[in-house]
């Protein structure tokens, strides 16, 4: 299985072990017109065709490859996925796709069935506790969930890009999300000063929604009933809890606490970025036999989740032109 590369960033560092171990024949990278750091790229894997140069068009036009990985600057992303899509192959995209769900909508639009070819690279949706919590969650009812956003950068930008990671996590955990309140609030500069909001989801879940950038805080979230608590904190560690320990004054605490007590607790296998190469092996699958793996996202998930995106920002009033120029 051919595979175009389009891309050279901090990301691809990632992608393209897990590409190679999933088995693709990497050979052709390209990215923008003379791109040294595509060069430097192509040397660091050993890649024998590096059109740093010419750039990815020119690869489109005089190279045959039987499936294409995208992997630029946000900003860029739409109009070398239009590019790339006329081809009919399939292609795996990283996410979010673009900054504006209209984006999306008018490659929908135009393009049509050809947007089932596309797979978004979602990678924590193939984390085994994740998947853990999604059963846990489609097993229970009345329960609540907990989904908290903090980030070292509070810009709009960096919420779409990274934050949209736990957005569609929420959308992959748990469906029919409504919210019922969501307020956000800025500050001169349009940055995040706080975000909050309240959903509901299927099964009668109800779901608080939390950002507040700056905080000394990690990625969270917790599930719960009244007999189990699933969390993930970060999103890389998931712990169970099914009871309290009572642990009685000492001299070092003169206090009588009540202690969740730990179940069990898995940590995702990281010989690879974790996530990557089950998404690697599933892009395979959907490759070879048009097959969907549990976990893969659909360009009509990243469209949902870059919705939701929006929908918790609104009250600060960009026009479309300043959100796909962030």
């Amino acid at each position: 299985m051919e595979l175009l590369y389009v891309g050279s960033g901090p990301i691809s560092n990632f992608h393209v072990p897990a590409l190679l171990e999933a088995g693709f024949i990497f050979k052709k990278v390209a990215t923008t017109k003379n791109s040294d750091r595509c060069k430097k790229f192509c040397e660091r894997y050993n890649l024998d065709k590096c059109y740093q140069k010419e750039g990815y068009k020119y690869a489109i036009n005089h190279e045959k490859f039987d499936c294409a990985v995208i992997a630029v600057d946000t900003k860029v992303t739409p109009s070398v996925l239009e590019d790339l899509i006329k081809l009919r192959i399939p292609i795996l995209v990283e996410k979010p796709l673009g900054w504006h769900p209209n984006q999306l909508k008018k490659i929908k639009d135009n393009y049509k069935e050809l947007t089932d070819n596309i797979l978004v690279a979602y990678n924590r949706r193939f984390y085994d506790g994740v998947n853990q919590v999604k059963d846990f969650i489609q097993n229970n009812k009345n329960g609540i969930i907990k989904l908290s956003i903090p980030d070292s950068i509070a810009t709009m930008r960096q919420f779409l890009v990274n934050g949209c990671h736990m957005v569609d996590l929420l959308t992959y955990i748990c469906s029919n999300l409504k919210i019922q309140y969501k307020k956000c609030v800025f500050d001169a500069g349009n940055n995040i000063r706080t975000l909050v909001a309240v959903a509901e989801g299927d099964n009668e879940w109800q779901i608080l929604i939390d950002s507040k950038p700056m905080a000394p805080a990690n990625f969270e979230i917790s599930a719960s009933t009244n007999k189990q608590v699933y969390k993930l904190k970060p999103i890389e560690i998931l712990e169970v809890f099914d009871s309290m320990k009572i642990i009685d004054p000492s001299d070092d605490i003169p206090i009588r606490r009540y202690v969740p007590e730990l179940k069990k607790k898995y940590i995702e296998e990281a010989k690879f970025k974790p996530g990557f190469l089950r998404q690697s092996k599933a892009f395979m699958k959907f490759c070879k036999s048009g097959e969907m793996s549990k976990g893969t996202a659909t360009f009509n998930d990243a469209i949902k989740t870059l919705e939701l995106c929006h929908y918790l920002l609104e009250g600060k009033n960009l026009s479309f032109e300043d959100y796909i120029n962030l």
